[in-house]
């Protein structure tokens, strides 16, 4: 059974990777990867909010509305999913995801969840190099991400090598 949803999974990357981001495809393929990554990243056992799995915003994100769809009808490994908007002023490490559209603020949002099992997700050129676990990025049209492998280890969370042969890697 694993075996078939690591195929659909890279089938369905190996699609959403030949797509182009336009039209206002971008903000559902990115919705569509990180819920996809919620299947192939381990959080540590001991995490806070076991039974809800919360993901925050930190920005006017355009991927809000349709993360909200999503939790209408998806879980995470069995537990329900909340999206909330948050602020650098808001306990934002008690998220499990935190999607980062503040560029002027990363610095400052990875040194507040630094070491805390959160995984931060971005798009924009150099932002992982300054931190950020996941970050998209679009070349010759295509969406694709990068991971920061160091970031991930320092926010106690193991990645799967099958996301990781996809992703671009940034030690």
């Amino acid at each position: 059974m694993k075996i078939k949803a690591t195929k659909l999974f890279l089938t369905s990357f190996i699609f959403v990777l030949s797509a182009r981001a336009e039209d206002g495809l971008e903000s559902k393929l990115q919705t569509a990867f990180v819920y996809q990554f919620t299947n192939y990243i381990e959080w540590p056992k001991d995490t806070a909010n076991k039974d809800i799995f919360y993901i925050g915003v930190c920005g006017h994100s355009s991927l809000i509305k349709p993360l909200e769809e999503l939790a209408k009808s998806k879980t995470v490994k069995g537990v329900k999913i909340i999206v909330r908007t948050q602020t650098l002023a808001d306990p934002i490490w008690e998220n499990h995801v935190l999607i980062i559209d503040e560029k002027d603020s990363v610095e400052a949002i990875v040194k507040k969840v630094r070491g805390y099992p959160v995984l931060t997700i971005s798009k924009g050129e150099g932002l992982s190099q300054k931190g950020v676990v996941v970050n998209f990025f679009v070349d010759d049209g295509k969406l694709r991400f990068e991971i920061n492998r160091k970031m991930a280890e320092a926010q106690k969370l193991s990645i799967s090598s099958q996301l990781l042969k996809l992703a671009r890697i940034i030690e």
